[in-house]
């Protein structure tokens, strides 16, 4: 049990210390995952707050604001104590970071203290073009002020066969190498995203909670990739010529100096959003001349969020054991909800154990079993032994896997029990339908963008006076959120045949319940029509016909949906009776 009061005063002393105005607090861990164990974040040790995202300002006189996106408006009120804790509820049009900007100046602050291997260098710039003078610590003084003691079980890591990731280390390299115009035969990129890490090796290792990563820093030259890991006593004896592993020491500003002049690279470059404002300190020491580092968050990303076709195979091999567990699930609790009490945390498990049946790993995040009312909290994340489900409730999953492959899976069903629901259920649950479908069916021309489908997937909810406070969907690979495509407002990535992403409107009414529901879809090129794209998706499970009225269907939804249920019928996924 954290003792959230007392971790405060903690830092309240250590900003007197260091005689700062402020704390910038991350959720982050040195790797800047999302997804982090709750035993190594900083954020949850001062606030008890779980969210996979969100952004903390304390302040030397007591104040304590945590920023949250749309997801967690509910679920952060819930979760931390709000006589000491003031919610900022972002709007979708303001990520978190930068609502915390707005409030560094609305109090005029002008020194912050913040944990410089948990705080990216993006973020550490814009705080300084605020004038803002910053306290960097280096040391995990935090950590240890937290009494954080987190050590993870670090597994063998393993290569994949090219069966699944379809191209070798080097092909990967000389793509990047040899495609990229910032890039040359006598450049080196530093990566520190770990599903970056994993997707330019070929390797897994499942270190990380839902994640199936290994930790490591890499720097990726056009012939070779070293790596900096804990312990390579977990890497396999015999490995590829090109990927030389290392271990993580002080000495780790050496090594990059000795093979920058053995290999005499001339520029490194990195990422903004994804390497820390330490490791930055580091390589600019190295590569210290003007010009040397270069920025481009980019540079990997771009080719992994493309799927090659091997690649794709072994993703839609996995969703369709990812479908059978959900399908089972469902299945499962309509059926035996009337013979005995069922909670949410009982479904919760049951989803669990029928994803290890068909092979899972791990889960790709953490099941959202809601039943009722608890729907309407976006990512719930506290299933209940007393809630119990009943005739009549409406009941939320979203859930996915990890398999071999290590790609993730992600899919949403919301279902009735039994077969009479509250005629607001079935409003809400088919405007949510026609949301999806339309995006999910949509032509669109070659270059259009994310916020062009985010609009097509919420017009249907808008029209009827509802809307849902998050993007209608991100990219899909190693990392269940991944970077290279969002569906989002604001959203200016141009789709691109190949990439795989979320379509999950959804409605949300608090101390009601909620409708989300949620396909990945891969972008292809249309059969048919020169230069247009389309959706095809790679899940294939039936929608709940006792919550749909057809009559608010046109009759483009109603085909889409015909030929959706046909697809699932013939994978025997489908609840039409």
């Amino acid at each position: 049990m954290i003792n959230s009061n007392e971790n405060v005063r903690k830092v309240l002393q250590l900003l007197e210390k260091h005689n700062c105005d402020a704390a910038y607090i991350t959720g982050t861990d040195i790797y800047l995952n999302e997804y982090v164990a709750l035993e190594n974040s900083h954020r949850f040790f001062l606030t008890g707050f779980t969210g996979s995202t969100g952004e903390l300002l304390l302040t030397k006189d007591g104040q304590i604001f945590l920023f949250v996106d749309g997801r967690y408006h509910e679920q952060a009120d819930q979760q931390v104590d709000l006589q000491k804790i003031t919610v900022i509820k972002c709007p979708l049009d303001k990520a978190p970071f930068a609502m915390l900007l707005l409030k560094l100046k609305e109090l005029a602050l002008k020194k912050i203290l913040l944990d410089s291997k948990r705080v990216s260098l993006v973020s550490y710039k814009k705080i300084k073009e605020e004038k803002i003078e910053v306290v960097s610590l280096d040391n995990d003084e935090l950590t240890s002020l937290l009494n954080i003691d987190y050590t993870p079980h670090l597994k063998e890591v393993y290569f994949l066969e090219n069966d699944i990731c379809g191209s070798s280390v080097l092909e990967k390299l000389a793509t990047i190498f040899s495609e990229e115009e910032s890039v040359s035969a006598r450049s080196a990129l530093f990566v520190s995203a770990l599903d970056s890490i994993a997707w330019i090796t070929n390797a897994r290792g499942f270190h990380l909670p839902n994640q199936s990563v290994f930790l490591a820093y890499a720097l990726a030259t056009a012939e070779k990739i070293y790596l900096w890991v804990e312990d390579f006593k977990i890497f396999p004896t015999h490995m590829d010529n090109c990927i030389e592993v290392k271990k993580m020491s002080k000495n780790f500003s050496e090594d990059l100096a000795q093979i920058k002049k053995q290999k005499a690279i001339k520029h490194a470059i990195i990422g903004e959003n994804t390497i820390s404002y330490y490791n930055y300190k580091i390589i600019s020491s190295i590569w210290n001349a003007e010009g040397e580092l270069k920025t481009e968050d980019d540079f990997i990303i771009k080719h992994q969020t493309i799927k090659n076709k091997v690649e794709t195979q072994a993703i839609e091999s996995d969703f369709a054991r990812a479908d059978r567990a959900i399908y089972n699930s469902i299945q499962w609790l309509k059926k035996n909800f009337t013979k005995e009490k069922i909670s949410e945390a009982t479904f919760f498990k049951q989803v669990n154990d029928n994803f290890k049946k068909e092979g899972a790993v791990d889960n790709s995040f953490k099941t959202i079993a809601a039943f009722k009312d608890h729907a309407s909290i976006i990512h719930f994340s506290s299933p209940d032994e007393e809630k119990i489900a009943a005739t009549g409730d409406m009941i939320l999953l979203d859930c996915g896997g990890l398999f071999h492959s290590g790609y993730s899976t992600d899919t949403t069903r919301t279902f009735l029990l039994g077969k009479k629901s509250d005629p607001k259920n079935i409003q809400i649950y088919t405007l949510v339908l026609k949301g999806l479908l339309s995006a999910q069916s949509a032509i669109f021309p070659i270059g259009t963008v994310g916020s062009q489908i985010d609009l097509i997937a919420r017009m249907p909810i808008l029209k009827a006076g509802f809307d849902y406070i998050h993007s209608t969907g991100h990219g899909v690979g190693i990392n269940v959120h991944e970077g290279g495509i969002r569906l989002g407002g604001k959203s200016q990535t141009i789709l691109r045949v190949g990439q795989l992403c979320s379509i999950e409107p959804g409605i949300y009414i608090p101390d009601f319940g909620g409708v989300r529901l949620e396909n990945v879809v891969k972008v292809m090129a249309h059969p048919h029509f020169e230069n247009m794209l389309c959706f095809e998706p790679v899940v294939f499970i039936g929608f709940d016909p006792d919550l749909i009225d057809y009559k608010m269907l046109t009759f483009e939804e109603q085909a889409a949906l015909d030929s959706y249920e046909e697809a699932c019928t013939l994978r025997q996924r489908s609840f039409l009776r």
